[in-house]
């Protein structure tokens, strides 16, 4: 054990060094290493590197609960649902691998868990299992190449969620980084896109243009979920309809008192 304990601090060191030195190729891995997530992923280690380290299914594994991971290793007073995205994020491109139960190592797991809220009360949410690899140069291009695909469809710290990565191309991505997720959701999530789309070219062909909140008027969902749409589908729905603030010829011939953005058509 205390070889491994040993290698896994080697590892821990060199995924150190070359997280401050990631070479320019991999553009799209740098593009979110230059973010915050890069700090966060910096503080695992910090806390990995404490002891925080065990074996499972021949894997480097550290287990850790969000608040914990918000006050005590980001050391943040507020955040659980950034902290949440930045893992996720984390785990999406490969930096981390969020762990699965399964028949080999489910009843460990479980147990870890029992345990740790058992001596835990005052928390509300059971741990997550990650694992970590040595990040060669194949595994950095490796996560590149995943970088890519989340950076194409317009994935941000921000704006990370499981349905944005699934209706977009990136399903494997998001099992990934939330194996356990809800599978149907995508599924309602692009019928009601279906819906968006017909609404706003319903009120597109009647007066030339929509804003947001004649859309969130109609209803069709809330105000909450209507935003999350504009963020999930954001880059299909700029494939057909520019978003920007009218100009003033637009304003005076759609009559609006105001220059709050609104959606046409592209030309």
């Amino acid at each position: 054990m205390c070889r491994k304990i040993d290698t896994v601090r080697e590892t821990i060191e060199y995924n150190r060094k070359v997280l401050y030195h990631v070479p320019a190729k991999y553009k799209y891995l740098n593009h979110y290493l230059n973010s915050s997530i890069r700090d966060t992923l910096m503080a695992v280690y910090k806390f990995v590197d404490a002891g925080n380290i065990m074996v499972i299914d021949n894997q480097y594994t550290f287990f850790c609960d969000t608040s914990t991971l918000t006050h005590k290793v980001r050391r943040k007073e507020t955040g659980r649902a950034t902290t949440n995205k930045h893992m996720n994020l984390l785990c999406a491109i490969g930096l981390l691998k969020k762990k699965e139960q399964n028949r080999e190592n489910e009843n460990k797991l479980t147990e870890i868990n029992k345990i740790f809220l058992r001596e835990n009360p005052d928390k509300k949410y059971p741990i997550n299992f990650y694992s970590f690899v040595k990040y060669t140069d194949a595994k950095l291009k490796w996560m590149d190449t995943r970088a890519k695909r989340l950076y194409e469809i317009g994935v941000t710290v921000g704006s990370f969620s499981y349905n944005k990565l699934a209706v977009n191309g990136c399903e494997d991505l998001a099992k990934d980084a939330m194996p356990t997720n809800n599978m149907t959701a995508p599924d309602k999530k692009a019928a009601e896109f279906e819906e968006l789309m017909v609404t706003m070219k319903r009120m597109i062909a009647s007066q030339g243009y929509v804003t947001r909140q004649q859309v969130q008027d109609t209803g069709f969902v809330s105000a909450t979920e209507l935003n999350r749409l504009f963020s999930i589908f954001k880059n299909r729905i700029e494939e057909v309809y520019d978003y920007h603030m009218p100009t003033r010829q637009q304003q005076q011939r759609f009559q609006l008192q105001d220059r709050k953005y609104i959606y046409t058509r592209k030309r």
